[in-house]
């Protein structure tokens, strides 16, 4: 049976794909560690390889950050495919508002705490939710956030360089991702009207998709 190894979003869990359904394919849910302090992204991915039977090339499935921490790991362990939902493949496909946290380096000084209820304020909006379903799923995942995970991902994605490109990447955006902008990504699959959270939204179609993009 194929494997493919699964990692949510900023703070997220293995809920955000509770959706996804691929027949004959083993979903391995990787477990995110509690950072060190001041820890880089490549460093922590580092740790992360201890979940990981790398034996043979393996298949990484990533959203949005956890889309980043896949290609971390790709720099580090051989990869069969790597796809990443909702998520970035260098700082120049980040909007101008995460350029300019990443200038003014404002973000360092705002709490996890307040990070956390930001996302509790916002959350429907830049997730582009549509039901109440969808909303308790996400108010779930944002409830069991780890303030200081937050804090740390929020810093790594902002300060973010691709450790090298990923040779067998493929990539699905919505184009109506207002976290991350179909209009700043380049080279990938569109999903028409998806949003941030299309990973459960369009469940069916990235199924599919996905599925494709795992064969030989």
């Amino acid at each position: 049976m194929k494997k493919v190894y699964c990692l949510s979003g900023l703070g997220a869990d293995q809920r955000v794909f509770k959706f996804i359904e691929l027949p004959g394919v083993e979903m391995i849910h990787v477990k995110w560690l509690h950072p060190e302090r001041h820890e880089p992204l490549g460093a922590y991915a580092r740790r992360l390889l201890a979940q990981f039977d790398a034996q043979q090339p393996v298949t990484l499935l990533g959203v949005s950050f956890g889309g980043i921490v896949a290609q971390e790991l790709a720099a580090l362990l051989p990869c069969r495919r790597v796809i990443i939902l909702s998520s970035i493949k260098s700082p120049l496909e980040m909007p101008w508002t995460i350029s300019l946290v990443r200038r003014t380096g404002v973000h360092r000084i705002v709490p996890g705490w307040l990070l956390k209820a930001g996302n509790v304020l916002t959350g429907n909006y830049y997730f582009s939710i549509r039901s109440r379903a969808e909303a308790q799923l996400l108010r779930d995942i944002i409830r069991d956030t780890d303030p200081a995970f937050l804090r740390w991902a929020v810093n790594e994605v902002v300060r973010w360089q691709p450790p090298t490109p990923v040779p067998n990447l493929v990539h699905f955006h919505g184009t109506a991702d207002r976290i991350f902008p179909a209009g700043c990504i380049q080279h990938f699959t569109p999903i028409p009207g998806g949003g941030h959270f299309m990973v459960a939204q369009e469940a069916p179609l990235l199924s599919r998709l996905i599925a494709e993009a795992l064969r030989p």
